[in-house]
């Protein structure tokens, strides 16, 4: 009878310190972090002379963004260069979408802004700019 009570007590001791932790570190990160919304991101993208739309898988890379993210990703293809951003529920799911996405000689860099990741290529560190300029939180 002496062990069953011991177990307990030790359970919810540690369910205490666990649920504190929990509660305390990451909800106060993620609510400080912006979240950026796919729809103002377009609009804002469009009337800087971007053609805006759903990745087009043109080679194995892209492929695997819009696959990750299909119904949350666009690219936005200027005159200087081509980018993919996909975005998420939160900083963590973007964080763990941009660990998915990075891979060994990648020729794409592959960058994790709050709730947005995006992919791009390095000769195209013009269209990056603007697209990183045009990340909008939700109206």
């Amino acid at each position: 009878m002496r062990e069953p009570r011991s177990a307990v007590v030790c359970a919810t001791a540690a369910a205490a310190v666990l649920g504190a932790t929990a509660a305390s570190a990451p909800a106060t990160t993620e609510r400080a972090a912006a979240v950026y919304s796919l729809g103002a991101t377009s609009r804002c993208l469009a009337a800087h002379g971007a053609k805006v739309g759903v990745v087009r898988p043109r080679d194995t890379r892209l492929r695997q963004l819009h696959d990750l993210a299909q119904k949350t990703s666009i690219e936005a293809d200027f005159k200087s260069g081509r980018v993919g951003i996909a975005f998420s529920k939160s900083e963590s799911d973007a964080r763990l979408l941009l660990e998915l996405l990075v891979v060994p000689k990648d020729p794409y860099r592959v960058v994790a802004k709050a709730n947005a990741v995006l992919m791009y290529k390095p000769l195209h560190r013009k269209a990056y700019a603007v697209a990183l300029a045009c990340l909008r939180p939700a109206a």
